[in-house]
């Protein structure tokens, strides 16, 4: 995307619209973590006896805020830097149009508005920039519950 935006010969039009459709199928990360709030906000976390499952704990839900916090700062800078300036140079009907299959609705012309705006480049730099660090956020959170999992099946085996 970044090199045909700064001028590479493109390939495919219809790919190009792709990820620039895609861009706004993102997900926000929805943690489930009721449990660990109930234990935290009523005081009951003390009476966990394993005090690494505890740190542990405490420490993902730290990587949870940091992680909330990262994806609100990709919200805003995605609004400020794709969408608005998206929705003020194109008609995006032909865009979702051909996302969804039609052929002969777009030509490589139809991107050149979009092209030779920096805050689109711009956007695109900065989602690339964002997505990347939050997506390496989830392999240390992964982890650190692969690691709170065999300490409570430990700790199951032990007392069984």
């Amino acid at each position: 995307m970044i090199g045909q935006l700064e001028g590479d010969p493109a390939a495919d039009d219809h790919e190009f619209n792709r990820r620039s459709v895609d861009i706004y199928e993102w997900q926000r990360f929805v943690q489930i973590n009721y449990t660990v709030q109930e234990l935290i906000s009523s005081g009951n976390l003390a009476l966990l006896s394993d005090d690494r499952l505890k740190a542990s704990l405490l420490k993902l839900e730290s990587l949870y805020k940091a992680y909330k916090a990262e994806e609100d700062h990709a919200r805003f800078d995605s609004e400020e830097l794709l969408y608005k300036p998206i929705y003020a140079t194109l008609d995006l009907h032909p865009m979702l149009r051909a996302y969804g299959g039609e052929t002969n609705v777009l030509d490589w012309a139809y991107f050149d508005t979009i092209r030779s705006n920096p805050k689109y480049k711009n956007g695109f730099l900065m989602a690339t920039m964002e997505f990347t660090k939050m997506n390496d956020q989830l392999p240390e959170m992964k982890a650190l519950c692969g690691d709170m999992i065999t300490m409570t099946d430990s700790r199951a085996r032990h007392n069984a």
